[in-house]
């Protein structure tokens, strides 16, 4: 990692700004009354706004971590929160730069601009303070969702105040029995003569709590049990009530957490709270949904900035140190084991970044088609795909990077021995931090359940993909043939992974079955697929490690120049995938 670039953008990353992101595919959906004549003067643009924010995170954000991971974010006093002079100072920066408009709408006075840039953005944010990201990432993501789903009303009297850094919003779901199964919560909502909703409930480890209102999932009495009877409500934290200023919701305490000292997660309570209901009624998760994916993708992107932080403190570190006559990066089995880092580190960040391209399109078309209700043929077709896509993707981008950024800086404390066990040294406090991004927004077993989920609906709708390379043989090999190298080497890997899970799932079939392995009610039963459930974590990392391959691939195949990180990359993960499927078939 380059130590002295000034906005965060070293060489990788100014590769992957430039060539990994499709710009000209993103850039058509845009209104077309933005100052940029083509691609190319939006491009130094938006480059131009990354090296305001990374100069930002590093003169500014990055030097009071310590200070924030030290001091907490703020008091909990009167059933409100204050944040103390060093968030207040974030958010006026914030205000200053005009961080907060970069993706809001032109009619509310934001830049309108492409969201892969806020999550790039953010990435730097992390990097620099990961409870500095955190918090100020509920300014955009908030105004994303009064934009999307809020009624104009709404959206023109809140985002405005929002863009001023004066209210910021917290998404309240997780209650003391209602965690990764939010079908259970018993937060209630009783409608009122006005129109209005009550609500009442606790919801506790809410990020940002105290944020000035909060989007509130509630199950309205008398609807059915489960998700299909939650709905979603905007509750404001402070309602004028015949001139006077009132609380409509109390913030209980601010937890003490093991990391992300510096970012507020409160318990809040709701009695009587007054709420608008969002959508329609009992209707109200998919809309949660939305901001939930926006968020686990953030958290990979949260990952790379922690394990970027964690690799160039590390370089620092073992330059300077001598052991045995030399600096520790000479030491040859040190430089392997930091090189291995890298290469998993730059390729995830890889992977993320083109999870992007996907993203940005939904998150723009998504957003078109619900304000005006209008998309030409090649819009919908556009989005239908990014759909599909970012469903793929999101819970693997969590997945791999909040796993890999704990186990990169678990290292790193390692690298430095017993310095890294210190606090003089900033790799504790990152390895603590980098438990936040694994945990919020469903752990790593809930997306790999997802995968799982995803991945056998697949399989049932397309059954010669994943058990006719059992029976081709080597005419499997015409795949390969007009791929160059590196598209090869994908083919390969991915066709590796279907062979071995075909074999799992055949281990769980009688021999007279065996000939109706194509048949959709086979796969139906529940018995058969707790059968493969309990793999579903090992199916997910190998499905991270291929899609990354994937990506990696692709960029080698217009630039030979980044086969080095593809071939790099192989190498660590072919013993890992080789692991799985010895476990697949014990």
């Amino acid at each position: 990692m380059e130590s002295n670039s000034p906005f965060y953008l070293n060489d990788e990353w100014q590769w992957l700004f430039e060539n990994a992101i499709k710009w000209e595919e993103i850039l058509e959906v845009f209104p077309s009354d933005h100052n940029w004549k083509n691609s190319a003067e939006a491009k130094i643009y938006l480059k131009e706004i990354l090296t305001t924010v990374g100069q930002w995170c590093q003169e500014k954000i990055a030097p009071r971590a310590i200070s924030l991971d030290s001091q907490g974010a703020g008091l909990v006093k009167d059933g409100s929160t204050y944040p103390n002079s060093l968030l207040k100072d974030l958010y006026q920066e914030a205000v200053d730069i005009h961080f907060f408009s970069l993706t809001t709408g032109s009619e509310f006075g934001g830049l309108d601009l492409p969201v892969a840039l806020n999550m790039m953005a953010f990435t730097f944010i992390g990097r620099a303070c990961l409870a500095s990201s955190s918090q100020l990432n509920f300014f955009p993501s908030m105004i994303d969702m009064l934009e999307r789903f809020c009624t104009p009303e709404d959206g023109h009297r809140l985002i405005p105040q929002i863009m001023r850094g004066e209210i910021s919003g917290s998404m309240a779901l997780t209650e003391a029995e209602a965690g990764s199964d939010i079908g259970s919560l018993i937060t209630t909502a009783q409608k009122t003569d006005n129109g209005k909703y009550l609500i009442t409930g606790n919801k506790i480890f809410i990020s940002n709590g105290g944020g000035g209102f909060s989007f509130v999932l509630a199950r309205i009495k008398g609807a059915p049990s489960g998700i299909k009877g939650i709905s979603l409500f905007l509750v404001e934290q402070w309602l004028d009530i015949d001139g006077e200023k009132k609380a409509n919701y109390r913030i209980i305490k601010d937890e003490l957490k093991m990391g992300m000292r510096g970012s507020f997660t409160c318990q809040m309570a709701f009695e009587n709270s007054v709420g608008k209901l969002i959508g329609k009624e009992n209707e109200g998760l998919p809309l949660m949904f939305h901001l939930m994916n926006m968020s686990r993708i953030g958290a990979g992107g949260q990952a790379s900035g922690i394990m970027e932080s964690c690799l160039h403190y590390v370089k620092k570190y073992a330059l300077e140190r001598k052991q045995f006559g030399v600096n520790l990066l000479e030491l040859p089995l040190y430089k392997n084991n930091f090189k291995q880092w890298e290469v998993e580190s730059d390729a995830f960040r890889a992977f993320y970044i083109d999870s992007l391209n996907s993203f940005t399109l939904y998150h723009r078309l998504d957003l078109k088609k619900r304000k005006t209700g209008e998309l030409n043929r090649h819009e919908e077709k556009n989005l239908d795909q990014a759909l599909i896509n970012v469903r793929l993707l999101t819970p693997l981008v969590k997945y791999y990077g909040t796993e890999l950024a704990v186990e990169i800086s678990k290292k790193s404390i390692q690298a430095l021995g017993g310095h890294g066990f210190m606090r003089d040294h900033s790799v504790e406090r990152l390895h603590r931090d980098s438990f936040g991004p694994l945990l919020y927004e469903g752990t790593s077993q809930v997306q790999a359940l997802m995968v799982f989920k995803d991945l056998v609906k697949n399989i049932l709708k397309h059954p010669t993909d994943y058990f006719g390379p059992l029976f081709t043989g080597p005419a499997a090999s015409l795949s390969l043939v007009g791929q160059d190298i590196y598209q090869r080497e994908y083919i390969k890997i991915d066709r590796q992974f279907k062979r071995q899970l075909a074999k799992l799932f055949l281990k769980s079939m009688r021999p007279d079955e065996i000939f109706k392995i194509f048949e959709r009610k086979m796969w139906l039963a529940q018995d058969r697929i707790d059968k493969f459930i309990i793999h579903s974590e090992s199916i997910c990392q190998a499905l991270c490690y291929i899609k990354t391959v994937q990506v990696l691939a692709s960029h080698a195949s217009f630039d030979n120049k980044r086969s080095e990180l593809l071939f790099d990359y192989l190498k660590i993960i072919h013993p890992k995938m080789a692991a799985i499927f010895t476990g697949w078939r014990q």
